[in-house]
């Protein structure tokens, strides 16, 4: 309240936005022809890259929600078909049999812990969704997600080994993956009432504690956090796990812009209320900032009951103003002279209603 606090821009998401940039994620640049169908690049016009899946189902599960909402045109149609009949293209096989959702489609060996983890909450969040598909991939990585959370004591490291259990490279640990442990063990819990789950869910969380600011590695695995402890909350209506959870919002509120720059090209955009994607890079990614929002409604809504007022007013207001920030990561709104006329990596095209870069 003793901010000084921009104005809120109105955006038509579902109306407008929404249609066109399913129409341009339908433009060939956008687009590859693999696994007897079209996946989507993970940037636009980019020529080198693999698809990914994190990318893909970054459309594809709010594609869905809001085919659920609004109904799905034409393209938006396309694009859920298309998507759903590569998924299988992502689930490959890890070590002992056992499988797994990966980003790109070969076995992994040293990746990144969140890139192991994000596609396996993709898949959890498509089964809840309604996926048959997405449920049995989901249930097939189980097993090696469970053996690796419990080899690295739910601390992940920054690199992991799937096939020998081992950490990689553990020169910083990744802790917000936790979350996303957590968040697909939940998600197994609920299609097989199997009680392992919660208890390795509710096993993992416990590491919450004593890593203050440390905690957030990406701020949408920071949001996962926060949606699986709203949803054991909501499981066991212990407020426990609402008092964990002040660790991963004073992380995301770390890594929140609580002023408004109103020079350079900063001018003629709103920055106010928007989140960095990690603690090292000081500006604003669709990717984390859109997920956490996400997850941040997600979690309010569990908890909102068991939240004190300060808290409450704090996620209240990020989730107002970044639909204005959200506004500003779309070229169309940016003032021309702002956009870099040469990326490094795809293109960025002036008068475009998406980006599709993580």
């Amino acid at each position: 309240d003793y901010l000084s606090q921009p104005a809120t821009e109105y955006t038509d998401w579902p109306f407008t936005i929404a249609p066109s940039t399913a129409r341009g994620l339908l433009e060939p640049m956008n687009g590859v022809g693999v696994a007897g169908t079209r996946l989507l690049k993970a940037y636009v016009g980019e020529a080198e890259r693999q698809v990914e899946s994190i990318v893909n189902f970054d459309v594809l599960v709010p594609a869905k929600k809001y085919a659920r909402l609004f109904g799905a045109d034409e393209n938006t149609a396309r694009l859920i078909s298309d998507i759903e009949r590569g998924m299988r293209y992502w689930y490959v096989p890890v070590a002992e049999g056992k499988k797994t959702v990966a980003d790109v489609p070969r076995p992994p060996r040293a990746v990144d812990a969140w890139y192991y983890v994000y596609p396996l909450v993709q898949t959890a969040d498509l089964a809840l969704l309604g996926s048959a598909d997405a449920e049995e991939m989901l249930l097939g990585s189980v097993p090696k997600l469970l053996e690796l959370g419990r080899a690295f004591e739910y601390e992940f490291p920054f690199r992991i080994d799937p096939v020998s259990n081992r950490r990689a490279d553990d020169r910083f640990r990744e802790y917000d993956v936790l979350g996303g442990y957590g968040y697909v063990m939940l998600a197994a819990h609920q299609f097989t009432r199997n009680p392992l789950y919660l208890e390795e869910a509710k096993r993992a969380v416990e590491h919450i504690r004593g890593k203050g600011f440390g905690f957030t590695y990406e701020l949408q695995m920071t949001g996962v956090t926060l949606v699986a402890l709203g949803w054991l909350y909501a499981i066991t209506g212990d407020e426990r796990y609402v008092e964990l959870s002040t660790v991963p919002l004073a992380n995301i509120f770390a890594l929140t812009w609580l002023w408004e720059p109103d020079y350079g090209y900063a001018k003629s955009y709103t920055l106010f209320m928007g989140t960095n994607p990690l603690p090292g890079a000081d500006q604003i990614a669709a990717f984390e900032l859109h997920n956490t929002w996400w997850s941040l409604q997600q979690f309010y809504q569990r908890t909102e009951d068991a939240l004190p007022p300060y808290q409450r007013k704090l996620i209240a207001e990020l989730l107002k103003y970044q639909l204005t920030v959200g506004r500003y990561t779309l070229p169309r709104f940016l003032p021309r002279e702002a956009l870099s006329r040469a990326s490094d990596w795809g293109a960025a095209l002036a008068n475009s209603t998406s980006v599709l870069m993580r």
